[in-house]
C-alpha cells in the first residue's frame, strides 16, 4: 500500500488532466534511495486511463538507449505507433542493420514521431526510473523526447536519487545540465518526495501488522529509518520474521517487548539479516548477480557456477523478492540489496567471481563494455583494456559518443596499469578523436599531446596530425601548420599521414587565400594517393582541387573534378566525402545564381552526411541550404536551417564557421526589412574573420553586405564596401569573385 502522498499523487492527475488535453508534459520525481518514487507512479497511473510503459535503470548496466528499445518494443507489441516505431527502431540498431550510421538528430526525431503517434488515440505514460544512473546518450535523448512531445497526450516521467547527481569525481553529472536547460525552457515539472512523517510510518505499520501498533515500535523504526519507505518495509519485514510476529497471537506485543526492542540501526543490518535466511546455494547465485551487475544472464551464471539445475535458485530467488526477472536475465531488486552483498564479499574471492564472469562472458559473447567490467573488477588490466577499447569503438558506430568517451578513458587507465604502452597510446588517440567529435577541443588537445610527446612513430604523428585538425578547425593557421610539419617528420613522405597532412596543409593555404601554395600541396596529395594507390585519398584530394579551381574562377574544371570524386568516393561507401563533394559543388552552383541546383545538391549533401554519420558536414550544407533559401526569398526556412547549423557549431567551437554564418543571419536580416540586425550581422562577419585572417571568406562577407546596402538603396556605403571586397579578392587571387563585384560596382554606375 502507498502511505501518505496525498498532494504528490493530485498533483500528477492535475498534471495528467492537462495531459489528456494535448499538453504534453515532463515531470521529474526525486528524492533520496528508497523514498518511494516508482510506487508514487505506479499508484498514480492505477488511477488513470492510460498506456504505461517503463523502465529501471541498474547501477553500472547502463547501455545506451536501453529505455527506448523497451519503449519501442513495447509500443511496437500494442500496434499503436504504426511504422513510426519500425523507424526509429531501425535506427536505435546496433551494428550493420540499415540507419545504424544516420546523425543522431535523425534518430532521436523519429523516437518523438513514434511517441506522439502512439499518444494520438489514448494518453501513453512513459516512466524511466532511476535515471540517475542513466548513460549520457540516453539522458540526451530523454531530454530530446520532453522538448518534442509539448503539443501531445504524452506524460514523460524520470525519477531520479538527489544524492547521486554527485559524482566523487568532481564531474557534473549529464542530467544536471539537461535539467536546467528544460527549466529554463519550461518544459519540466519536478516532484520532490520527502520522507514519511511519524504519524505516516505509524500508519503503515498499523496497516502491516493489521492492528495499532505499540508506540514505542513506532518510534523505534521512525528514529532507525527515518521515514524512509524502503528502509520502514525491509526494517519490519525483518522484525515479523525474525521475531515472528503474528497479530492473531494474544501474546504478539509481548513477544515484541522481550525481544528487547533493539532494532537494526540502518538498512544494511536489515538486508543482511534477510539474506542470512538464505540457503549457501542461493547465497552463492546472488553474490554472482550481485558482482556482474545489471541483468545476470542465465548461461553465464550457468558457466560460472557449474550448475545444472541454476534456473530454479534463480526461481527461488525471485520468489523470495531477492531477484526479479529483466528481459536479458535475472537482477538484484533494489541496488542497496547489491550493494550489502557486495561488501559482504571478501575482496579475494570477488576477484575471483569477477574472473569467471569474465571468462563466462568471453564464452556467451556478453558485450565487450560488461566482459571488460568483469575483467576490470578481476585486476585483469590487460584484458580489461582490449575489451574497453572495443566497446569504445562499438559505442561509436551507434553514435553513443559520450559511452564511448568513458570506455576510451578507462581503457587507457587499464592499459596504463598492465604496462602496456602501445595499447594505452591507442586508446588515448581514440579518446583524443572521441573528445574532437563532442567539439571539447582544449580536452582532446591536451589527451592527443601527451601521445604525441611520447610516441616519435606512427602513432607520435597520428596525433600530431589530429592536433593540426584541430587547430585548423579553430583557425589557429600557425599551429595548425606546424602539427602538420611535425607529422611529416615521424613519417614516410608516401604515407596516408602524409598525404592527410598536406592535405591539411593545402586547405589552410586555400582558407587564407593563398591559392598557388594551395594548389601546390594539393598536387603533392594526389600524386601520393596514386602512387599508394589510395582511391579514397585520391577522392578527397580531388574535392580540393576543385575548390580551388572554382576560386581560381574555373567553374567548369571545379565541377568536373567534384563529379569525379563523387563517382569516386561512392563506389567506396566513403559518404562522408560524397557529402562534402556535393555541399561545395552546391556552393558553386550558389555563386553563380543556379540557387535551385545548389539546394538540390545540398539535399544530397544532407543525405550522404547522415548516411554517413558526419554531424560536421551536415551542419556546413545546412547553413550554405539557409543561404540559398534567403536568397530565394524562403526566409523562414533559411532561419530554421542556420538554426540547426548554428547549433551545432556552437557546441564544437568552430569559430570560423560561427562567423561566416553571421553573414548568412545578414542575408535573412536583410531580406526580412531589419536592417539594424542585418547591420550587425555582417560587421560581426567581417571583423571576426579579418582577425582571424581569413580573408577569402571576409571577402564574401564583404560583397554580400555590399549587395544588401544596394538594396537598401545606400549607394555611398555599398561602393566603399564593395571597394574592399574587390581589393580583397584581387588579394587572394579570386578572379572570379572579383569579376563579381566589378560587374555590382558597375550597376552602381562607378
Amino acid at each position: 500500500m502507498l502511505i501518505g502522498r496525498k498532494k504528490e499523487l493530485e498533483r500528477l492527475r492535475e498534471i495528467f488532466r492537462e495531459v489528456k488535453e494535448g499538453k504534453g508534459i515532463t515531470v521529474f520525481v526525486f528524492g533520496e534511495t528508497g523514498v518511494g518514487k516508482a510506487a508514487l507512479v505506479k499508484e498514480f497511473v492505477s488511477r488513470v486511463d492510460a498506456n504505461f510503459i517503463e523502465y529501471r535503470f541498474m547501477e553500472g548496466a547502463a547501455e545506451p538507449y536501453a529505455p527506448f528499445q523497451v519503449l519501442l518494443k513495447a509500443l511496437k507489441d500494442q500496434e499503436v505507433s504504426g511504422d513510426a516505431a519500425d523507424k526509429a527502431a531501425e535506427l536505435l540498431a546496433v551494428g550493420s542493420r540499415k540507419g545504424a550510421g544516420r546523425g543522431r538528430e535523425e534518430l532521436f526525431d523519429a523516437v518523438v514521431e513514434a511517441v506522439r503517434t502512439a499518444a494520438a488515440e489514448k494518453p501513453l505514460v512513459f516512466f524511466v526510473d532511476n535515471i540517475h544512473w542513466g548513460d549520457p546518450d540516453s539522458i540526451s535523448l530523454f531530454c530530446h523526447l520532453a522538448g518534442g512531445i509539448s503539443r501531445s497526450r504524452v506524460l514523460l516521467i524520470g525519477a531520479y536519487v538527489l544524492e547521486k547527481l554527485s559524482g566523487s569525481d568532481g564531474r557534473e553529472h549529464p542530467l544536471v545540465e539537461a535539467m536546467a536547460e528544460l527549466v529554463m525552457a519550461q518544459l519540466v515539472s519536478s516532484i520532490k518526495l520527502e520522507p514519511l512523517t511519524p504519524d505516516e510510518v505509524e500508519e503503515y505499520v498499523a496497516d502491516r501488522l493489521g492492528a495499532e501498533p505499540p508506540k514505542a515500535l513506532v518510534v523505534s523504526l521512525y528514529s532507525a529509518t527515518r521515514g524512509n519507505p524502503l528502509f520502514l518495509k525491509e526494517m519490519l519485514s525483518d522484525l515479523i520474521e525474525r521475531y515472528g510476529i503474528d497479530t492473531s497471537d494474544p501474546e504478539w506485543r509481548k513477544k515484541i517487548s522481550s525481544a528487547k526492542m533493539s532494532l537494526p540501526g540502518t538498512l544494511r543490518e536489515a538486508i543482511s539479516s534477510t539474506l542470512s535466511s538464505l540457503s549457501d546455494r542461493e547465497r552463492e547465485l546472488l553474490e554472482v548477480a550481485a558482482l556482474y551487475g545489471g541483468s545476470l544472464p542465465e548461461a553465464v551464471a550457468a558457466r560460472v557456477l557449474g550448475w545444472e539445475d541454476v534456473f530454479d535458485v534463480f526461481m527461488s530467488l525471485v520468489e523470495k523478492g531477492v531477484l526479479e526477472k529483466t528481459e536479458d536475465g535475472y537482477s538484484v531488486h533494489h541496488t542497496l540489496m547489491a550493494e550489502v552483498v557486495r561488501d559482504s564479499v571478501p575482496s579475494e574471492r570477488a576477484r575471483e567471481i569477477h574472473e569467471r564472469l569474465y571468462n563466462a562472458c568471453l564464452e556467451e559473447g556478453t558485450p565487450p563494455y560488461i566482459t571488460g567490467r568483469q575483467a576490470h573488477e578481476a585486476g585483469l588490466w590487460k584484458e580489461a583494456a582490449e575489451k574497453f577499447y572495443e566497446a569504445a569503438r562499438e559505442a561509436m558506430k551507434r553514435l553513443a559518443f559520450d559511452q564511448a568517451r568513458a570506455m576510451a578513458g578507462t581503457a587507457a587507465e587499464d592499459a596504463r596499469r598492465a604496462g602496456e604502452e602501445e595499447l594505452e597510446l591507442d586508446s588515448l588517440l581514440l579518446l583524443g578523436e572521441i573528445l574532437g567529435i563532442l567539439g571539447d577541443w582544449e580536452e582532446a588537445s591536451k589527451v592527443l599531446s601527451g601521445v604525441a610527446r611520447k610516441d616519435r612513430g606512427e602513432r607520435g604523428a597520428e596525433a600530431s596530425l589530429r592536433l593540426g585538425h584541430i587547430a585548423r578547425n579553430r583557425s589557429q593557421w600557425e599551429d595548425a601548420s606546424m602539427w602538420y610539419s611535425r607529422a611529416l617528420s615521424l613519417v614516410d613522405e608516401k604515407s596516408r599521414i602524409a598525404a592527410d597532412a598536406y592535405r591539411g596543409m593545402g586547405k589552410i593555404y586555400w582558407r587564407k587565400g593563398e591559392m598557388e601554395k594551395a594548389m601546390f600541396h594539393t598536387e603533392r596529395v594526389i600524386g601520393i594517393a596514386k602512387e599508394l594507390g589510395e582511391e579514397a585519398i585520391l577522392g578527397s584530394a580531388k574535392i580540393d582541387l576543385a575548390n580551388i579551381y572554382h576560386d581560381g574562377g574555373r567553374r567548369g574544371d571545379a565541377i568536373a573534378q567534384y563529379k569525379e570524386a563523387i563517382e569516386i568516393l561512392s563506389r567506396l561507401g566513403e559518404w562522408g566525402e560524397v557529402a562534402r563533394a556535393y555541399n561545395n559543388m552546391g556552393e558553386v552552383y550558389k555563386e553563380h545564381g543556379d540557387l535551385d541546383e545548389a539546394l538540390e545538391c545540398y539535399s544530397l549533401s544532407i543525405e550522404n552526411a547522415e548516411k554517413g554519420g558526419d554531424l560536421r558536414t551536415r551542419g556546413y550544407a545546412l547553413g550554405n541550404a539557409g543561404e540559398c533559401a534567403a536568397k530565394k526569398g524562403a526566409l523562414a526556412k533559411a532561419r530554421e536551417y542556420c538554426d540547426k547549423a548554428r547549433e551545432f557549431f556552437e557546441k564544437a567551437g568552430e569559430k570560423y564557421v560561427l562567423a561566416s554564418m553571421e553573414t548568412v543571419y545578414g542575408i535573412i536580416s536583410s531580406k526580412e526589412g531589419n536592417w539594424e540586425e542585418a547591420e550587425e550581422h555582417f560587421r560581426s562577419a567581417i571583423s571576426s574573420l579579418e582577425e582571424m585572417g581569413i580573408k577569402y571568406d571576409m571577402g564574401l562577407a564583404l560583397h554580400e553586405y555590399g549587395k544588401a546596402l544596394m538594396e537598401h538603396k545606400k549607394k555611398k556605403e555599398a561602393e566603399e564596401v564593395l571597394n574592399r571586397a574587390l581589393e580583397v579578392f584581387r588579394e587572394v587571387n579570386a578572379g572570379f569573385h572579383a569579376e563579381n563585384v566589378e560587374k555590382d560596382l558597375k550597376r552602381l554606375g562607378r
